[in-house]
């Protein structure tokens, strides 16, 4: 462990005291540090990692690999979900919660990757949105373009 002190700050004899504690119990001062770094994670494992790491004479590099990798999976998880309550949605819902057979199929006919119809991708397309006929070549053909054109038609009927 290196420590780096301002000469100024200890005379001697102070100095020799805090390296003969830190010498003594270097474990002591993780949980202060930790705390400092904001790492609760890399405390919670430390023993469980440092036992398993000796047994099998893991290098430094791992270990430490170890501890972090487990706090940076935390605060992903964490911050993902502040986000999700952060964004107030009414309700949490997953793919998982979604009842496919209450929706209802457009035209009467199943959506063609939906997995009632199987899942399975038709060739025949259901309907096709020429280009408006103002466009030229190159325009009126972009996925917003044509979402609108779709979207007019409809408010019209």
């Amino acid at each position: 462990m290196m420590l780096i002190v301002c000469p100024e700050a200890l005379d001697a004899g102070e100095l020799h005291a805090d390296l003969a504690q830190t010498a003594r119990a270097p474990a002591s001062r993780l949980p202060y540090l930790l705390a400092k770094l904001k790492a609760p994670r890399v405390l919670e494992r430390l023993e469980q990692t440092a036992q398993r790491a000796r047994a099998e004479q893991w290098p430094y590099e791992q270990f430490l690999e170890a501890l972090l990798e487990a706090e940076v999976f935390a605060r992903d998880a964490s911050g993902a979900r502040q986000r999700i309550r952060h964004a107030g949605f009414p309700a949490r819902k997953t793919l998982e919660d979604f009842d496919w057979q209450a929706q209802p199929a457009p035209s009467g006919r199943s959506s063609p990757t939906s997995p009632i119809s199987g899942g399975s991708r038709s060739t025949q397309p259901e309907s096709t949105v020429p280009p408006s006929p103002a466009a030229g070549p190159a325009e009126g053909r972009g996925r917003q373009s044509v979402s609108v054109r779709v979207a007019r038609r409809r408010r019209a009927r």
